[in-house]
């Protein structure tokens, strides 16, 4: 057990609210993003021209990945690392995005995983069977930023393991 600093608590309790604010009370028109790098074209396709809004359980399930990325970079930045420009705004080829983290000099995308998918980042199989385009967004978010070593932070959201896969 640690000692965390009333400071540090509030900072933590407002990045929480700030995104749970922001998640719930908006609706983003489907466009073509950063995060549609690597994707097959023709699910971007359909997603840009025949969009669906997502239901209570899918709004759940990306709220609730939003927050464990929240908690995960809070304490990545508590255990003493440089956590810096959290959800920054980047622009590849007039398409835009916005970063996870750099921590400590490094872009640093954070996933919150199934046991299944988890596996593919602590085994590093992620490259041979990558459904929804990872590597691909973060090699392009990494083609503007330019940092020596980009990777993943995962997280199991069932177990709460967490790694790092370069």
């Amino acid at each position: 057990y640690v000692v965390v600093p009333e400071k540090e608590a509030k900072k933590l309790a407002q990045a929480l609210t700030d995104t749970i604010t922001a998640k719930l009370s908006t609706y983003r028109e489907p466009a073509l993003s950063m995060s549609s790098i690597g994707k097959p074209l023709r699910k971007i396709y359909m997603d840009l021209h025949h969009p669906t809004k997502p239901d209570g359980r899918a709004r759940l399930k990306c709220l609730y990945g939003d927050l464990l990325e929240v908690l995960i970079l809070w304490l990545i930045e508590q255990s003493g690392h440089k956590v810096s420009d959290c959800q920054k705004s980047v622009v590849l080829d007039g398409i835009k995005g916005s970063i996870d983290a750099i921590i400590d000099g490094d872009l640093k995308d954070v996933k919150s995983c199934s046991p299944s998918s988890y596996k593919k980042f602590e085994q590093g199989t992620l490259p041979d069977n990558d459904p929804f385009g990872y590597c691909g967004q973060l090699a392009g978010y990494n083609s503007v930023l330019k940092t020596k070593t980009p990777g993943f932070i995962a997280i199991n959201k069932v177990t709460g393991e967490v790694c790092e896969y370069n």
